[in-house]
């Protein structure tokens, strides 16, 4: 997932360094917008776009619903007591005029927006998940913040039911920090001395071509297996990388950090970042570790712990689709080259609680059965 490397001194790293922490320049990072005097007034495009990935097989093409061209989409920061407002502009084509039976979805291109994790109100223009904003159609969404709201790290993303699972495999989903003020884990002297990283993890789903796939036009019932009970295609089963039998086989799964596969961050020997890791996936359970290295965790979904939770090097943090977590990460004092990884789901014992409890060898799942990520995209 990265790569993370430190040392004493580095060379052609971009300026706005401090002397004990490293340039992040070669890290990527979302575009950051904050709020100003207690407003944060911003515009979220959806739009089919093209970006390139690169990993050891060369670059690849992908094609898909994105939040204003790419993906993942900007990092909005607000505080308590702040109003978030959004013009959300739905550049679409127009939805197709296929005709589907049952339960199938249909309206591949209508949009909305969910602030995950926030207290907030879910009527009106807010965050309404039964808003519904058609192809070539501008709405605005207003969110007001509480001024006693908690501090910590949550995620925006659609939520039309019948084509959420599509905008996720595009990577259509953005972290939000609520950061907080005096009396919060932001104004831990530690915390608010270590340097923010946002790391989302995605993972883009696309065709052979390329392209971010809706559903199977063969399939016959709901699932995400090429083989629902034996009987026949399940809606996505193709398109997320289902071995077997399927109208497009076994396709690619990219899995990308910040929009990049196997991004490097450098840190200074003894720095202390503090870690905000979102997994915006489509149904994919992460098992995130650093083999070597502990991890510190002090929020779990935007939710400050009462004491800092120190797993062991290599022991995984078990994130599912749309949890956050944060850490403070220490780099050791000598140089030296990590890797942030997510686990073999199928072969590692990890528990679904940071505190360790009953450990043991999991499966992930999307409706059905969830298979290990294609060998070339791991």
């Amino acid at each position: 997932m990265a790569a993370l490397m430190f040392a004493k001194a580095f060379s052609g790293c971009g300026g706005g360094s401090s002397s004990n922490s490293a340039p992040l320049a070669s890290f990527p990072q979302p575009q950051l917008q904050m709020s100003v005097n207690g407003v944060l007034n911003t515009t979220l495009t959806t739009q089919i776009a093209a970006n390139m990935l690169t990993d050891t097989s060369g670059q690849h093409l992908v094609q898909g619903p994105t939040y204003n061209g790419a993906f993942p989409g900007p990092t909005f920061l607000v505080h308590p007591g702040d109003t978030l407002n959004i013009n959300l502009v739905n550049n679409f084509p127009p939805n197709p005029q296929t005709s589907r039976t049952g339960a199938f979805p249909a309206d591949q291109y209508i949009t909305n927006l969910h602030t995950h994790g926030l207290t907030v109100s879910p009527l009106g223009n807010s965050d309404n998940i039964y808003n519904a904003v058609p192809p070539g159609t501008t709405f605005p969404i207003s969110v007001k913040i509480p001024s006693n709201h908690r501090a910590g790290t949550f995620w925006y993303h659609p939520h039309v039911h019948g084509s959420v699972t599509y905008s996720f495999l595009g990577g259509m989903a953005g972290m939000l920090i609520v950061q907080g003020g005096p009396g919060s884990i932001d104004a831990v002297p530690e915390v608010a001395a270590a340097r923010n990283v946002v790391m989302v993890f995605q993972v883009i789903h696309t065709l052979f071509n390329g392209v971010v796939g809706y559903v199977d036009p063969q399939a016959m019932q709901m699932g995400s297996t090429a083989i629902v009970n034996g009987t026949g295609n399940g809606l996505w089963g193709p398109y997320l990388g289902t071995a077997g039998i399927g109208s497009f086989g076994n396709t690619p799964a990219y899995y990308t950090t910040n929009g990049v596969i196997n991004p490097t961050l450098h840190m200074r020997p003894g720095e202390v970042q503090h870690w905000r890791l979102l997994a915006a996936t489509s149904g994919e359970t992460l098992l995130v570790a650093i083999p070597g290295l502990p991890m510190n965790v002090i929020a779990n979904d935007g939710e400050t712990i009462p004491n800092i939770l120190t797993l062991p090097s290599g022991t995984p943090y078990t994130m599912g689709s749309g949890q956050r977590v944060d850490l403070l990460i220490q780099a050791p004092l000598s140089a030296g080259t990590f890797t942030l990884e997510s686990l073999p789901i199928t072969t590692t014992s990890s528990s679904v609680t940071p505190q360790g409890i009953a450990p043991e060898v999991h499966t992930a799942k999307n409706n059905e059965d969830f298979p290990e990520p294609n060998a070339t995209r791991w």
